[in-house]
């Protein structure tokens, strides 16, 4: 049992058995504790349990609240418009005021969808928490979260439908893939990036991690060795992964390990994939280790493993990397850890050139392993929970189990045969794949998108400002830190920024006009018995020469059949 504190000095003239706990402040416990409430209560606290990414968002809608984080000159904030005090206002949290807010968001910014306004709501709830150091009351909550879905969805005729959460199941990934490294045309500032991309790929379905936790693997996090089974004998090389940097690490130190072996497609091998960044990066211990090398190793008798080392100097390095100077090729050196972004950009644009009509995310992958584990037999809530990182299987269920009925409920209730294969075929992603199908815009297109109005008026007076810099000061150089030079920099970002805007625009339409006349046509075309047209649609082709050598290679032992490699088989490939 604890033992009550008893004070060193005790000051006369404090009642006796009512003091400070501490020797120095001669005050009665009563005032004292008052005075701490007090100002534990005027204390604004910040939480130190959000991820940098939540602390970025509460940032912004912190700006959006009270004026003072962003200048007045560039744009108007709710509280400095209204005129009220933007701290003790929050701190009142009167229903009546943030409903207010959030009209005047959708009257100041493009809102299209009530779940948008709704994740505003939680992120000016985590404001309040910052100011005040508690929750915002259960009954502002339902106040607010009501007038959102009711009145403001109504007045500014939000959408308040679900967006699709499709999943990549392997099917689906085997695309993707294929895509990746066979037919796709788009380079990267260095090609070691498409192996990342790939690795990334790979161990996001296999883990169902977040981006956030893969994207700062570092070489300490890996353990590669070759393990021995007692009862067999067999030998397999294994890698095991300690995913430390996951949501929860806040609030809880519980890493995650994973444990993955060789798989007979190399396409789908995590470990060929790490082996080939780590020979890359010359990060084993041992010299002149090649994967071949690793491939062949065994374990010594008497012994159950065989350890493969790193550097040291190698542990607290990145797996997955990016330069942040300007260039490309074999030649830029990758020090940095590859921003979440960037790999976001690079997954969705594979998804379009893949032909997906949905978007693909990283996410797709996540939701399908978390199905995959959930339909498991082997497999229960808490291994699916301790999987995907979740506190309740509420989590799950709310978010992440696919709303597509993957049951055929039709011969359930006929008491026929299941036909389960076809419902789960009719739900991929894969599913509407066309290769006929516009990917981007041609050449003719761009130009006639160049020849715009609104980006007309801007050449023009981007023109105007060239040649008013080149009268005064001769070369454009010499202008910078001048306020023309920095307005000529901000046209021709105007200009970049219309145009991207204007021909994803485009190209949507130009998609969407597509989608409503092929199935047409194509239905037209059996019913007429046109064999011209009703030939088939073959799959986009290969690039006819890939820039880089290795890369053919990859796409030949990855997409070969099996029967087509070299006498020493799976090893070779």
């Amino acid at each position: 049992m604890v033992r009550r504190k008893v004070p060193y000095n005790i000051p006369p003239a404090a009642s006796a058995g009512a003091y400070s706990p501490t020797a120095k402040d001669h005050v009665s416990a009563h005032d004292y504790y008052n005075r701490r409430y007090i100002e534990v209560d005027k204390k604004r606290r910040v939480t130190g349990l959000y991820e940098d990414s939540t602390k970025s968002q509460m940032n912004r809608m912190e700006g959006l609240w009270r004026e003072s984080f962003y200048s007045p000159a560039t744009a108007a904030r709710y509280c400095k418009v209204v005129n009220i005090d933007p701290y003790h206002t929050l701190k009142k949290s009167p229903a009546g005021r943030i409903n207010n807010f959030f009209h005047w968001m959708c009257n100041e910014y493009t809102v299209r969808k009530v779940s948008s306004v709704t994740t505003y709501w939680h992120q000016l709830s985590q404001v309040y928490i910052k100011y005040k150091g508690r929750r915002i009351s259960p009954l502002v909550l339902k106040k607010v979260y009501e007038f959102i879905v009711g009145p403001l969805a109504q007045e500014h005729s939000l959408d308040d439908s679900e967006t699709d959460k499709p999943l990549l199941d392997a099917e689906d990934f085997l695309e993707v893939l294929r895509c990746h490294w066979v037919t796709d045309t788009n380079s990267f500032p260095h090609e070691r990036q498409r192996v990342q991309v790939a690795t990334l790929l790979l161990l996001a379905a296999v883990t169902g991690s977040r981006p956030g936790a893969l994207l700062g693997i570092t070489y300490g996090d890996i353990e590669l060795f070759v393990l021995r089974d007692k009862k067999t004998g067999e030998v397999a090389l294994t890698l095991q992964l300690r995913l430390k940097k996951t949501k929860s690490r806040q609030k809880r130190k519980r890493p995650k390990t994973y444990t993955l072996f060789i798989d007979d497609n190399p396409m789908f091998c995590v470990i060929s994939h790490i082996v080939a960044l780590a020979y890359d990066d010359e990060a084993f211990r041992v010299p002149n280790v090649t994967p071949r090398v690793l491939f062949t190793l065994r374990v010594r008798p008497g012994l159950n493993s065989q350890p493969i080392q790193w550097h040291d100097e190698m542990k607290d390095k990145p797996v997955f990397r990016t330069s942040s100077s300007p260039g490309r090729g074999k030649g830029q050196q990758l020090y940095e850890a590859l921003p979440y972004g960037r790999y976001q950009e690079w997954v969705k644009r594979l998804g379009e050139e893949t032909g997906f009509v949905q978007v693909l995310t990283t996410y797709c992958l996540r939701r399908a392993a978390g199905n995959a584990i959930n339909d498991d037999p082997n497999s229960n809530e808490a291994v699916r929970n301790l999987v995907l990182d979740h506190a309740t299987s509420m989590i799950f269920q709310r978010n992440y189990l696919s709303r597509m009925i993957r049951y055929d409920t039709q011969a359930a209730y006929r008491g026929t045969a299941s036909r389960g294969a076809l419902i789960v075929a009719s739900h991929r992603m894969s599913r509407m794949i066309d290769p006929r199908r516009p990917r981007r815009l041609s050449l003719q297109q761009f130009k006639h998108l160049r020849q715009d109005a609104s980006i007309h008026k801007l050449r023009e007076y981007q023109q105007d400002l060239y040649n008013r810099i080149r009268k005064k000061y001769n070369f454009i150089y010499r202008a910078e830190g001048q306020p023309i030079y920095k307005e000529h920099q901000q046209v021709k970002r105007d200009i970049d920024r219309l145009l991207k805007e204007k021909g994803r625009a485009l190209k949507v339409q130009i998609q969407a006009d597509y989608d409503t006349t092929a199935p047409m046509q194509d239905m037209l075309a059996q019913i007429a018995v046109d064999e011209a047209v009703l030939s088939p649609v073959q799959p986009s082709p290969p690039p006819a020469k890939y820039t880089f050598e290795e890369r053919a290679r990859i796409a030949q032992a990855f997409f070969d059949p099996p029967g087509s490699a070299k006498p020493n088989g799976n090893l070779d490939r």
